[in-house]
């Protein structure tokens, strides 16, 4: 299981139908988070509230991804409904999220952030979601945290 100062290694196929790696965002923070399923109250609520405050994330170096083992089918329906800005990983395994210590029994997904810094390092992890004010919570962290 990967722990703070790792590097985070993956690549994944996105909700763009492109593969997204570890070293695309080099020199960005990702902000990566963790979630159950599309469509469902709680990941929806979540979603939109980085869709909100998308532009506040790219303004700070960031670029929001979410992760789950849904299909691209299901990302694409998730996206378009809720007109999401940011790519939905596709972790069909669940090798990644079970790496980052977000996978619960057998195909679940724990509800969780990774702050991945410029060089691909785990920085943070946000264990304790609240979906209603998590965005803003992830987006103040970044706000504060001390330049490297």
């Amino acid at each position: 299981m990967y722990q703070r100062g790792d590097y985070i290694n993956f690549t994944l196929p996105g909700s763009d139908d492109k593969l997204h790696t570890t070293s695309d965002y080099k020199g960005q923070v990702i902000v990566l988070y963790t979630y159950p399923r599309d469509n469902t109250p709680g990941c929806t609520i979540e979603a939109n509230g980085f869709k909100l405050l998308h532009d506040e994330f790219k303004k700070l170096n960031s670029i929001v991804l979410g992760l789950n083992n849904n299909t691209f089918a299901s990302h694409q329906k998730f996206i378009e409904k809720y007109c999401l800005p940011f790519n939905l990983l596709i972790d069909e395994n669940l090798e990644l999220v079970e790496q980052l210590g977000a996978k619960k029994e057998e195909s679940k997904v724990l509800r969780k952030t990774f702050i991945i810094d410029e060089l691909g390092r785990l920085e943070t992890v946000f264990d304790q979601v609240n979906t209603k004010s998590h965005a803003a919570e992830v987006l103040e962290y970044l706000k504060n945290r001390e330049k490297h």
